[in-house]
């Protein structure tokens, strides 16, 4: 299971519970709302897949493996406990969202980055795939063009006979 935090460890819902200080412990909480509330009801809550964390948080953020204790209620995004054990917290979050992570929280204007040099053998390789681009693009319309010519021309042809 997975949780994730703001990037100082604290949860975002209240800002009171440390994740990172509950490293190996077990954080507990008394005043819970009744499984008949469903998945959503205060508690703890926690996600096999760590991309379903998002609902209810943010980027930036910190990760951490936990184990879920005394279910409460769940769907197919998250499950609430009335405890979860902090196992680790987890640093490579690329790898563990499978997408650039590092890239989200560090974006780029398109406009800010400086285009690479040009060199003339790479003008030259445009030339020649543009040459080639118009061979072919002829060919097929000569190709095309011609099918419907002869098409049209039979047809109207058998038409009026």
């Amino acid at each position: 299971m997975y949780k994730l935090t703001r990037p100082d460890g604290y949860d975002f819902y209240s800002g009171t519970i440390n994740y990172r200080e509950a490293l190996g412990s077990v954080i507990r909480i008394k005043d819970f709302d009744s499984a008949d509330i469903g998945a959503c009801g205060r508690g703890l809550h926690a996600s096999q897949n760590p991309n379903d964390c998002f609902v209810g948080a943010g980027i930036p953020c910190a990760a951490f493996r936990v184990i879920g204790i005394q279910k409460i209620a769940g769907d197919h995004k998250k499950t609430r406990y009335r405890a979860l054990k902090v196992v680790e917290e987890i640093t490579d979050l690329d790898t563990l969202f499978g997408w650039k992570y590092s890239e989200a929280i560090n974006p780029i204007h398109p406009f800010q980055i400086k285009p690479p040099d040009i060199s003339q053998k790479q003008i030259e390789k445009l030339k020649v795939w543009d040459s080639v681009w118009d061979s072919v693009w002829d060919s097929a319309r000569a190709s095309v063009w011609a099918s419907v010519r002869a098409f049209v021309w039979a047809s109207v042809w058998d038409s009026v006979r």
